[in-house]
Formats: C-alpha cells, structure tokens, sequence
C-alpha cells in the first residue's frame, strides 16, 4: 500500500497518548488532589501534542500531492505561454512562393499544437484538481479523527478529576488551527490557478 492509499483510507491516525482511557480515569482522580494547576497541564500536553499529529498530517498531504502541485504549476506556465500565442497568431502569408506557403504551414501546426496541449493540459489538471480536492478532505477528516482520539483521552481523564476533588472541573478544549491554515494559506494560490483552468472548455475560453 502507497502513502496515498493509505492515507486516504484512514489508515495511521494516532492518539496523543497510548494510555489506556481507565488509567486515565484514574490518574484525573489522583491529579485533582493536586489542583486546577496540574490538571490544566496534563490537558495542554495532550493538546499540544495532539497539534504535533496534526502537523504531520498535513506534512503528509503536502508530500502526496508535492509532484502534482509541480506538474501542475509547469503545465500552467507553458499553457500561458500557448496563450499568448493563439491570441497573436501571425497573419496568414500570401502564398506567392514556397517559403510563404511553409511559413502559413508552419503556422497552422503550430497552433494546432497550442490548442493539442491546451486541451490535453486541461484534462490533466482536472486531474490535478480532483485529487488536491479529495487529499483536502482527506486530511481534514484525519485531523477531526486526531482531535477525537485526543479528546476521548482527554474526557477519560477528565471524568477522573470530576470524580475526585475537582468536580466542577471545566476545560479549555480549544485547538490550535494553525498547522491547517497555514497550509492552506500556501497553496491556496497555486490551487485556485489550477481549479480556474479546468473551468475552460475551449481556446476561446482560454482567451
């Protein structure tokens, strides 16, 4: 199995702590003689390296989709060029002799080959684009599945301090978005330039 196939099927989401929830219960229990201090600790611990899985994940969809993001990004800067050149293709030659008559050929192979790759290029970053889009939501769903593995820790421990001297015990469970939105933040650009390409249907759209 690939990275890509298995990350996409969910496989590899870990918790923040190998430790069973009934010894958590049991350490909320013994930490609540100790305090609001203690406990608020042990949570942001949890949190914080909750936020380190959460890292890794996006530096696991940064990976899978690194080569399409390049392909993607040289196919757009090559179609630019195409485009450039059918909106000023020469004018046709007056075929009075036989080196007008290859110019006007040469002309017209050339813009068939633009409008070839044009479309060729935009099926391909169709692809592109489905797979960006489908690794996004993978990693949003693998990271919703870390916060719920992190907080059903959290909550074991939790019941503990509630059942010992802390019974009023409330937390801030507030996580740090930071790893996702910085990601999304740096490609945001360069995927919307791909997600705009795929939307053109022929060269006079591409005009």
């Amino acid at each position: 199995m690939t990275k890509a196939e298995k990350f996409k099927s969910g496989k590899g989401i870990k918790s923040p702590t190998r430790i069973p929830n009934f010894i958590l219960k049991f350490k909320g229990k013994r930490d609540s003689k100790k305090g609001h201090t203690v406990a608020d600790a042990y949570i942001s611990k949890l949190m914080k390296k909750c936020s380190a899985l959460e890292n890794k994940e996006v530096i696991s969809a940064e990976a899978i989709l690194y080569n399409d993001r390049r392909e993607g990004a040289v196919m757009l800067a090559t179609m630019d060029k195409k485009q450039k050149y059918l909106c000023n293709i020469p004018e046709k030659r007056s075929e009075s002799s036989v080196s007008a008559i290859r110019e006007n050929r040469r002309i017209v192979n050339q813009v068939n080959a633009a409008e070839v790759f044009v479309e060729a290029a935009i099926e391909k970053l169709n692809t592109i684009n489905e797979n960006i889009i489908n690794i996004n939501i993978v990693l949003k769903e693998r990271i919703d599945k870390t916060r719920n593995k992190s907080n059903e820790k959290i909550f074991s421990y939790i019941s503990g301090l509630r059942a010992g001297k802390l019974q009023d015990y409330e937390a801030d469970l507030n996580y740090c978005d930071d790893a996702y939105s910085i990601y999304q933040k740096e490609h945001y650009e360069g995927d919307d330039l791909i997600k705009s390409a795929v939307r053109l249907k022929n060269r006079e759209d591409f005009k």
